[in-house]
């Protein structure tokens, strides 16, 4: 357990001592998020924090890594969870520098997402009362992946969409990341599993040290691709996260409240827009932290309040798994 604290303290001293690297770097590219009607920073700042985020979790792990402590029986899932997280972000990064196209992005996103399927990553959908019908159709392996392709997807931008004020994206990672950690550490998992949480966690404390209110740095699509992935794929592979996968309606439900606000926070915004007659993927003000900023709430206790809110959702979904 000393080596995981050790990966934890790396993990956070790395990603807030690139922080400013990347962020003269994005400076001279003028890689910078500029304000507009849905955001709230006054001057334009760099959109590469990602970078940091990555570099603060991939070093300290891959050094873990490489040392042969892991103790997964199959290794290779763990490079699998690497390369589909890296094709994730490495997505993100070609948004932040080159605004691909939605369409794009969504495509990409769904091709990461069956391969990482293909690869095991898949929720088990064995407790659904309508499985047997699907099996006996020889439609059960087409739905599973089906689903997962939309968990996987939908996490993702969960994550995306949530990251629209100062610590907001990276606080609510590591509380949702505190949460599974919790659960793991009580449960006897494996160490390896363990290790990524505590990377996530301190590559983004790390790096929420700079971006907190008044943000010096923002994450882009990078980082938020990058933390939307772990948590997507974390969350459905029993290898890496040893409790129970198997998805029934509770289980589901149980999963949905752990990934709390960022995962609800989307749910309505896409219902609400649909009711508008808009595109689900139609840029408005309808997201949770900025109809709190529209009630007159000031951007700090915005911040807070949405991690009050995620901690009791984490709570009780915590509570439902182990009961």
């Amino acid at each position: 357990m000393v080596n995981s604290f050790l990966i934890f303290i790396f993990s956070v001293l790395i990603s807030y001592l690139t922080v400013p690297i990347v962020n003269q770097f994005g400076k001279k590219l003028s890689i910078l998020d500029n304000p507009n009607f849905r955001k709230d920073h006054p001057k334009p700042l760099v959109r590469l924090g990602g970078l940091a985020i990555y570099i603060g979790f991939l070093i300290p792990n891959f050094i873990f890594h490489q040392s042969g402590l892991t103790n997964l029986e199959n290794q290779n899932i763990i490079n699998i969870f690497l390369i589909c997280t890296f094709l994730f972000f490495f997505l993100g990064i070609i948004e932040d520098i080159f605004h691909i196209s939605l369409l794009i992005k969504l495509i990409s996103q769904v091709l990461i997402s069956s391969y990482a399927c293909s690869q095991g990553f898949i929720i088990n959908l064995s407790n659904f009362p309508f499985s047997q019908i699907l099996e006996k159709a020889n439609l059960y392996d087409l739905f599973s992946i089906f689903i997962s392709i939309i968990w996987i997807v939908g996490i993702v931008n969960a994550f995306n969409w949530v990251d629209g004020l100062d610590g907001l994206a990276s606080g609510l990672l590591i509380i949702t990341s505190f949460g599974l950690f919790y659960l793991l550490i009580n449960n006897d998992s494996n160490l390896y599993p363990i290790i990524i949480l505590l990377g996530m966690i301190g590559s983004n404390f790390g790096f929420i040290l700079h971006n907190y209110h008044p943000a010096k740095i923002f994450m882009g699509d990078g980082g938020s691709f990058f933390i939307g992935s772990v948590m997507a794929l974390f969350s459905i592979n029993p290898e890496i996260y040893s409790l129970n996968n198997t998805a029934g309606f509770v289980n589901i439900f149980a999963k949905i409240l752990i990934l709390g606000l960022p995962l609800l926070d989307m749910i309505y915004v896409i219902i609400n827009r649909i009711v508008k007659n808009k595109s689900p993927f139609f840029p408005d003000r309808s997201h949770f932290h900025h109809r709190l900023l529209d009630l007159g709430i000031n951007h700090k206790q915005t911040v807070i309040y949405c991690y009050a809110i995620h901690i009791v959702c984490l709570s009780i979904g915590i509570k439902i798994l182990i009961t």
